[in-house]
């Protein structure tokens, strides 16, 4: 985005527990019954809270999507198994989580050989996969 020019406005829904898919309904009415999201395009922290996302605005009308005639685009990130099966089906990014687990493992049990404690910080990325699908 900065590439761009353009700048994030971050959008918080309140909630709690594991119910993330009516955590992002409850939310998303809220905020489209306002008009409040700043853009057309919304980028969800996770696959469940998008997909209660979309069925918000299914209910309140707004059609999701690329196409022609679509108010919202909306993406998220976990490639959850029921993401394709959204309607529209959401865009995603896929994460590695074999490599993610292996990597906190064998961190783990490099941390445990330390004496609990590292001398320095260390950050790994990993790759994502974007799933390009309706949604966005």
């Amino acid at each position: 985005m900065d590439q761009l020019g353009l700048e994030p406005h971050v959008v918080k829904v309140e909630g709690e527990g594991w119910s993330f898919e009516e955590i992002g309904h409850q939310g998303a009415l809220r905020i489209l019954e306002v008009r409040g999201f700043p853009t057309n395009t919304i980028l969800c922290s996770n696959d469940r809270l998008a997909i209660g996302l979309l069925s918000a605005c299914y209910e309140m009308g707004f059609r999701v999507g690329r196409g022609e005639g679509c108010a919202l685009r909306v993406a998220s990130h976990d490639d959850h198994p029921f993401s394709r099966f959204t309607c529209p089906s959401l865009t995603t990014a896929a994460h590695d989580y074999d490599s993610v687990a292996n990597h906190a493992f064998s961190t783990l049990n490099e941390l445990i050989e330390a004496g609990g404690t590292f001398n320095d910080r260390q950050e790994t990325l990993f790759a994502a996969r974007l799933i390009l699908r309706a949604s966005a």
